[in-house]
């Protein structure tokens, strides 16, 4: 599970790095669509500034054309052979236009090509955008649940072990009984019991009242009422140890009996 942990720590980092390699990706796109549509409409203003030109050339070969002759008086022949020149050189100049008014129409074509597939990247980074986003919060939210059950879990068996303290008397025979209940009267009854008994309450209170974990809390309570074990049931603790090596001693005895016995079994 720790393995699992790891390659998915390993896959977070891995999707945060294409998420921010994506979201560069954007930003330069759309920086590039910025650049791109001002040159565009750059394009567009010189290219109506020409057209105006242009149309107000063709304006004036029209009215020079169209002027009405003089009466009475033919046009000299210097005269209309400028007229000639200069409408030639018009025609050139509207033509010349014309070609490049062309490429500049091509160039915004290009331009505007340009733009909208940037867009179309842009909508694909988005829905990759999205899609990681979610294949992100399926990794966290999994992360969170093996966080969840790899959580440490307090030993209840402490803390119950802890709480009983009167399974020594119910073990031990009647008349250990009564001198566990004499010993217990000469350790009970002094004055500093109440406050002691005071203190522990607090203590045990303030554990339940503190911000730690509850396996903290588990073990410091564990603790705490051992320890009050200790000090209510000395006599208990002690007389039913007694009573383990005593029949300890008896078991060792029988024991030793037994293996005399085959002893001398083999020697016969």
């Amino acid at each position: 599970m720790r393995r699992r942990k790891e390659l998915r720590t390993w896959a977070c980092n891995e999707l945060r790095a294409v998420l921010n390699d994506l979201q560069a990706r954007r930003s330069e796109l759309k920086q590039l669509v910025s650049t791109t549509t001002g040159d565009v409409k750059k394009e567009e203003q010189a290219n109506k500034q020409r057209a105006k030109r242009l149309e107000d050339l063709r304006t004036l070969s029209t009215s020079a054309s169209l002027l009405p002759k003089t009466r009475g008086r033919t046009p000299s022949k210097t005269s209309t052979q400028q007229q000639r020149a200069r409408l030639t050189m018009a025609l050139a100049r509207n033509q010349v236009l014309q070609e490049t008014q062309r490429e500049r129409k091509a160039f915004v074509k290009a331009r505007t090509e340009a733009i909208f597939d940037v867009r179309r990247q842009v909508r694909e980074l988005n829905d990759q955008r999205g899609t990681i986003d979610k294949a992100f919060g399926d990794i966290q939210e999994e992360a969170a649940n093996l966080k969840r059950v790899h959580t440490p879990r307090p030993d209840w068996s402490d803390l119950h072990d802890a709480t009983v303290v009167t399974t020594a008397v119910d073990r031990a025979d009647p008349t250990a009984r009564m001198r566990m209940g004499a010993n217990r009267s000469k350790l009970t009854g002094a004055k500093g019991d109440v406050d002691e008994d005071r203190a522990s309450e607090q203590r045990l209170m303030q554990i339940l009242s503190t911000n730690s974990s509850t396996v903290a809390k588990v073990s410091a309570m564990a603790a705490e009422l051992a320890r009050i074990r200790s000090r209510d049931h000395a006599g208990d603790t002690i007389l039913v140890e007694q009573k383990k090596l005593k029949n300890l001693h008896k078991e060792i005895a029988r024991l030793m009996q037994q293996l005399e016995a085959v002893k001398a079994q083999s020697a016969a």
